[in-house]
């Protein structure tokens, strides 16, 4: 089908899909989690990655975030 011709009616239609409207996906509260201090140091050096922009530092932070998370998710996996 060409671009000019989709449309999401004719999706739901031709898929027999539905669409669920005016429900919550997130819960009315979420308690707020603390986050380690390593979290911390990592987003405070953040706006230097951004500022630097290279491909090394954004990698270099996400690599560190990526980390964070694990350990904070409590997985103790490591992507690299």
């Amino acid at each position: 089908m060409p671009y000019s011709q989709f449309t999401i009616d004719k999706v739901k239609r031709d898929l027999h899909l539905t669409t669920v409207e005016a429900v919550r996906f997130f819960p009315d509260s979420i308690e707020p989690v603390t986050s380690s201090p390593r979290l911390q140091i990592i987003l405070e050096n953040l706006p230097w990655a951004i500022a630097v922009d290279t491909k090394k530092a954004r990698s270099e932070v996400t690599y560190l975030l990526q980390q964070c998370f694990l350990q904070e998710l409590g997985k103790g996996m490591y992507l690299y």
